[in-house]
């Protein structure tokens, strides 16, 4: 994981309390409702894309981006750098690395890579 839990930790309230209000969330459940995966767009940018680790390789991820892209036809998403997987998901799916940031929108050492899709 390239963020450690004190990173998290520190984190998790501007997320909870500043960021995930502004955002459309879209989330993708299993037959008992419980969340395996969701995505936030806000105008054309995914801001987030989740899923559970013992979710994953089970094409969740491709139906919440499929779904940010054809639906709300968004374009762009940040990746963090340290996120090597992240980065080969979207250009798996025709994202390409369009720039680069030193720091993320909070002002902390973790660099961004700026992808868009056509």
């Amino acid at each position: 994981m390239f963020l450690s839990e004190q990173d998290i930790l520190l984190l998790r309230p501007h997320i909870l309390h500043d960021y995930l209000p502004s955002l459309a969330l879209r989330a993708c459940c299993d037959r008992h409702g419980r969340p395996q995966g969701f995505i936030g767009t806000l105008d054309n940018k995914i801001e987030m894309l989740f899923v559970a680790p013992e979710c994953r390789g089970m094409g969740i991820g491709s139906t919440l981006l499929n779904y940010a892209v054809n639906t709300v036809k968004a374009t762009r998403v940040d990746v963090n750098e340290q996120n090597p997987q992240a980065k080969g998901f979207y250009e798996h799916h025709g994202f390409r690395v369009i720039g680069r940031s030193e720091q993320d929108g909070l002002g902390n050492n973790f660099p961004l890579l700026h992808m868009s899709r056509k």
